[in-house]
């Protein structure tokens, strides 16, 4: 499956900008944990596989993440917190850019069944969102959004992903 090199770029030039976001949050609080996969954990997956891990993290939490970093750079109780999270922000939009252009290039190579069943994988993960994002308890300092925010930012989300498809 070799895909263009476009996304390839794009890729790897996001998990830079993943490595640079826990840098940055680190340096705020000192409590950011890099969780870097084991390569000798990587190995050749199907389009379906990629396409199923994309929808969801890519396409539902990267998405989410935009939301949510947003949301912390405007309303965190500290300046330097506002402005990280308003970097991140831009990051996170790319990212979830990326996250639609893969998954549009990778449904293109998958079965109208693959296809449903990524659909249902987005429909589980925003699920799976609302459930957590229920026990919010927000964070003023970080500009966390407490449940009722939280759960407000999830159901647009859903909306807005019912809207494109």
């Amino acid at each position: 499956m070799d895909a263009p090199a476009s996304l390839v770029r794009a890729a790897r030039a996001s998990a830079e900008d993943e490595r640079r976001h826990v840098a940055m949050v680190s340096a705020l609080d000192g409590r950011a944990v890099i969780d870097e996969p084991d390569s000798n954990e990587l190995s050749l997956r199907s389009a379906f596989d990629v396409a199923k891990e994309n929808a969801v993290e890519g396409c539902v939490r990267e998405l989410f993440g935009v939301i949510v970093a947003q949301w912390q750079s405007e309303h965190s109780a500290d300046e330097r917190v506002r402005a990280c999270y308003a970097e991140i922000a831009r990051d996170e939009a790319q990212h979830a850019w990326l996250a639609g252009q893969l998954d549009e290039w990778l449904a293109a190579r998958l079965t109208a069944d693959e296809r449903a069943k990524i659909t249902a994988a987005k429909r589980d993960a925003i699920n799976k969102l609302r459930a957590e994002q229920r026990a919010s308890k927000g964070d003023a300092w970080l500009g966390m959004p407490d449940a009722t925010v939280a759960m407000a930012l999830v159901d647009g989300l859903a909306r807005e992903m019912v809207a494109v498809g």
